[in-house]
């Protein structure tokens, strides 16, 4: 069965919650990281705060 059929059935708002952004800004990110992916991973870091700086929001990605 769809989560949206589940959710109707359990009376649950059917509107969308997806972050709304302009852009996004992916980055590969080899390894583990942590909570924070920017901060608690092998990325050099410098990145994390410029990254946080202003938007786009990054989002970071494993292969």
């Amino acid at each position: 069965m769809r989560c949206s059929i589940l959710s109707d059935f359990a009376g649950e708002p059917l509107a969308g919650t997806a972050a709304t952004a302009t852009a996004w800004l992916c980055l590969e990110q080899p390894g583990p990281w942590g909570r924070d992916a920017l901060l608690e991973s092998h990325s050099d870091p410098e990145l994390a705060p410029s990254c946080n700086a202003a938007p786009p929001a990054p989002v970071c990605a494993s292969c």
